[in-house]
């Protein structure tokens, strides 16, 4: 009788120290990706928004809608909106 209560204590001790994996939710939409690029002793800026449309592309960097091509600040250019980054010349 004493072998029937310590076996199912074993299993339980067994399965308790087996290693666990995280399972991926297949609903759960992907984690998005922030690229930060910041030259070593360029200035810093923010994206905030992007808007891609047939006749415009702007992009909302630090809090103000700018339109590719535009120049801005000390002579930052904002050359090319992507629909998940943009390019600068400083």
């Amino acid at each position: 009788m004493r072998l029937g209560l310590v076996f199912p204590g074993m299993v339980l001790m067994a399965l308790s120290a087996a290693p666990v994996w995280a399972l991926n939710d297949p609903t759960r939409p992907p984690t998005p990706v922030t690229h930060e690029a910041v030259a070593e002793s360029g200035p810093a800026f923010s994206l905030d928004s992007i808007m891609l449309g047939p006749a415009r592309k702007i992009a909302v960097i630090d809090g103000v809608a700018r339109r590719q091509g535009e120049v801005f600040g000390d002579g930052v250019k904002l050359l090319h909106v992507y629909p998940d980054r943009v390019q600068l010349r400083v």
